[in-house]
């Protein structure tokens, strides 16, 4: 829906003009992860593995990151196809490395999760693929006529869905400050 609410956006195609972000990947895939968990699932779990799976794997071979998993994934199967997913695109599998792009989920939910107070209109944030960074620039310029999610119908009932994410998963909200993005998202080796 943020992709096609982009056409409509003065920015489209003129990203550079705007001064537009281009790395989005984190906004988009946290918003997603938190969309995702408006229902009754409110646990972040799937996304904190990936997360952890990822740091460890940058730690760890394949072989003992199948076996650290064993305490978060009982499922063999399971457990491996997490290996796979951070092991993926390396050469040697028996030394430490790991694909990182999973920690987005994760890393890009508990930035809006911390500016959540900031965000005056959460449907300003649906109306194109742009980064919590560029909400206030595009506030002034964004055109109303998006297509705009059932569950954003309602901003205080977001933000109190939101708000049970939140609980649910006992995230200190208060005692988080926002990273830097390179200091969360690991490097795979050699880069």
């Amino acid at each position: 829906m943020r992709k096609a609410n982009e056409k409509n956006q003065p920015w489209s195609g003129r990203r550079k003009r705007f001064k537009i972000c281009n790395d989005i990947l984190s906004t988009e895939e946290g918003l997603a992860c938190l969309n995702t968990h408006l229902g009754p699932n409110k646990w972040l779990f799937q996304a904190a593995l990936h997360y952890y799976a990822a740091v460890k794997a940058a730690e760890m071979s394949f072989l003992e990151l199948f076996q650290d998993l064993e305490k978060y994934i009982d499922n063999p199967e399971r457990r491996w196809n997490e290996c796979l997913r951070v092991k993926r695109g390396l050469v040697d599998t028996s030394v430490p490395g790991a694909f990182c792009k999973d920690q987005c989920y994760l890393e890009g939910a508990l930035a809006i999760l911390i500016q959540r107070d900031e965000i005056q209109d959460f449907k300003v944030l649906h109306c194109g693929r742009i980064t919590l960074s560029d909400l206030t620039r595009v506030n002034r310029v964004v055109k109303p006529n998006v297509c705009t999610p059932h569950f954003l119908v309602d901003d205080a009932q977001y933000r109190a869905r939101l708000q049970e994410i939140i609980k649910v998963n006992q995230i200190p909200i208060n005692e988080l400050e926002l990273p830097k993005r390179e200091s969360l998202l690991l490097k795979p080796p050699g880069s």
